[in-house]
């Protein structure tokens, strides 16, 4: 792991921590940032020295957490720790601390361990978190996109960029997809809830985090009954007119506003502003391939262009009822002062000529009415509440402190509300931030078709595009990001809107002709593993035919072995057939011999001749001879024996 994913790892633990402290305190001060001074007081003793400056223990929770802690809030902390001893422990621990410069510390010893179980747990929640994120990118083919700790982190500078006034975003976060990231948050949120509540934990130890090391006064008071004046596009979500993803994130913000005290208001300006472009999605109407996101959203609601006519007709009735906010019209003397600001001027180099007029006309009411200086976010009684990060960062660039804006994002007021009440509004901020996050990214990254039609419809003031240039235009555009397409429109010169629309034409062209070169050589490829599967036929076909030859050559010198087999086994039959009739011959003529001897050699040829005449007598005689001789049984068992050869 480097260093860079090292840090992004030990602050995505850190968030986890500060979030899972809040659990059970409503003092961010005494409840999460003294523990965290602590644990890291105790670490510095145990592994560095039992004295060292402010710095050294700034650099030990930089150690520890990843969070830059400034100097004056450590010493505000130490302080505390101090103070919060009993007698006992004072007299065991003897923290002594020197406010000289440098300033210093120095203990006899001193051991906090009360939550360390709640920290391990934080690492494995964000251990877990971002290896299942991992996964989740590598198996939707992003495995170069940024970590998820990078993408919190993004949030944190941005609402850091909020609270201090400094701009702590980097430009080359344009070149950065976090679309990954938001495709990973709607997933969890919808199928793994353990892992959005972790998410929700990280939101909002980010908003801490930037509490911590932003030196914000956790001790200054809100200024009560706070006025908000709502943007057109916001009013237009919560209406459900833009894209779906953004309509309950507005919805919730406004729910929130109210929640915390706020009112809500819309300007004279702002309404007309969203009839303007109501007007627009009416006029550009079409019902099977919608330019203009109203249209779009009209469409997937269902409504027809009546029903968007007769909207607009009661649109100020309608924001008040479904929405509860309030006109409120800017005095016709105020309007023309401020339309001879400088800024208006400014901001149309950056936005269209009407919608730089309305947003200056906006802030520029804000700071009228705050008619002071405000010293802290906790002050800003009035706000002018929109979605536009650019406007945002063009007002931060142009107030007259140079640190509190009049213009705020929905994500920057939720993370400024929660320190009214940390604990009542403790699920609602969790909840609401994380939606918007999600809408903001979700925006940022995926560009609508109203976006890339009105950037397109530049290009062609701009400059003359043939009908195959406006094809690959409109390929190339397509595929852009929102952000991007965005600071192409903020382009003004002709040459400038040229060049980068050739660039995109260009981009396409390659695109295409590289797409051709790779469909050529898979085609060429194709041909070629076609010919290899030819090829490996014939040789399997012959490598077949062989086989078969084989297996009938085979069969053939099987049946000659059969044959031979069969022709072995007649002759073994023969052979003993053959033996069996020599034996019954040779029996027969054993029998004859034997007769013939006892007849003419034997002491009973006398007796035989005598009684040859006589056929009984015969056998009387060799029934005799036998029984004399005992061989009765014998010759029997001859007589049986050559019956059963004579069967066989």
């Amino acid at each position: 792991m480097n260093n860079n994913n090292k840090t992004n790892s030990t602050r995505l633990s850190a968030f986890c921590f500060l979030a899972s402290l809040t659990e059970t305190g409503r003092d961010l001060y005494n409840d999460v940032y003294v523990p965290i001074c602590k644990r890291a007081l105790s670490y510095y003793c145990a592994h560095k020295s039992k004295s060292g400056l402010y710095t050294d223990l700034q650099k030990a929770i930089i150690e520890l957490y990843g969070i830059i802690v400034p100097e004056s809030i450590i010493s505000l902390l130490l302080k505390r720790i101090q103070k919060s001893f009993s007698a006992k422990e004072k007299e065991k621990y003897s923290l002594i601390l020197s406010e000289r410069t440098p300033k210093s510390f120095q203990f006899n010893d001193f051991v906090f361990t009360d939550h360390e179980d709640k920290y391990r747990r934080s690492q494995r929640d964000a251990n877990l978190i971002e290896a299942e994120f991992c996964q989740f990118a590598s198996k939707n083919d992003q495995v170069l996109c940024p970590t998820f700790a990078s993408f919190i982190e993004k949030y944190q500078k941005r609402l850091s960029s909020f609270f201090t006034g400094n701009d702590l975003i980097n430009g080359s976060d344009l070149d950065v997809s976090y679309l990954c990231h938001a495709n990973f948050l709607k997933e969890i949120e919808q199928n793994r809830n353990d892992l959005y509540k972790i998410a929700e934990q990280l939101y909002l130890g980010a908003i801490i985090t930037s509490y911590f090391e932003n030196e914000i006064d956790l001790d200054v008071k809100f200024e009560s009954g706070e006025t908000y004046y709502i943007d057109t596009q916001i009013i237009l979500q919560a209406l459900d007119l833009q894209a779906e993803y953004e309509t309950n994130p507005a919805k919730e913000l406004l729910s929130i506003l109210t929640n915390t005290g706020g009112k809500l208001r819309i300007l004279g300006i702002t309404l007309n502003e969203l009839g303007h472009q109501i007007e627009k999605a009416i006029y550009k109407w079409d019902s099977k391939n919608p330019r203009t996101i109203i249209n779009d959203a009209c469409l997937r609601n269902k409504k027809g262009k009546e029903w968007l006519i007769l909207l607009n007709s009661d649109i100020q009735n309608r924001i008040e009822k479904e929405l509860g906010v309030i006109l409120e019209l800017i005095p016709a003397a105020l309007k023309e002062k401020f339309k001879n600001s400088t800024d208006i001027k400014e901001l149309q180099k950056q936005r269209f000529k009407y919608s730089a007029e309305h947003d200056v006309l906006a802030y520029l009411y804000v700071r009228h009415l705050r008619d002071k200086y405000i010293s802290s976010v906790q002050k800003g009684k009035h706000w002018f509440v929109t979605n536009n990060g650019n406007l945002f960062k063009y007002n931060k660039e142009h107030t007259t402190t140079k640190k509190i804006t009049e213009v705020a994002l929905p994500d920057y007021l939720i993370g400024l509300l929660w320190l009214k009440d940390p604990s009542k509004y403790l699920d609602k901020v969790k909840k609401a931030g994380l939606s918007l996050i999600l809408s903001t990214t979700f925006k940022e990254e995926i560009p609508s078709q109203e976006l890339i039609y009105t950037y397109e419809e530049k290009v062609k003031s701009n400059q003359e595009i043939t009908d195959e240039q406006y094809v690959f235009l409109h390929t190339s555009i397509a595929k852009e990001s929102a952000k991007r397409i965005e600071k192409y429109l903020l382009e003004e010169e002709p040459e400038k809107v040229e060049q980068t629309a050739l660039k995109l034409i260009k981009k396409a062209t390659e695109q295409q002709e590289l797409q051709k070169k790779q469909v050529s050589a898979m085609d060429a490829r194709m041909k070629e593993l076609e010919k290899l599967i030819a090829s490996k036929d014939k040789e399997i076909g012959d490598a077949k035919q062989k086989i078969d030859d084989k297996l009938i050559e085979g069969n053939k010198k099987i049946q000659d072995k059969d044959s031979e087999i069969d022709k072995y086994k007649s002759d073994i039959i023969k052979e003993k057939r053959k033996r069996k009739f020599m034996l019954y011959l040779f029996s027969i003529s054993l029998s004859f011999l034997f007769i013939g001897w006892i007849v003419f050699y034997s002491s009973f040829s006398n007796e035989f001749k005598t009684l040859w005449t006589s056929s009984v007598g015969i056998v009387i005689i060799i029934i005799d001879i036998i029984a004399k001789k005992s061989g009765l049984w014998s010759f029997i068992s001859l007589l049986i024996n050559l019956f059963k050869h004579k069967r066989k």
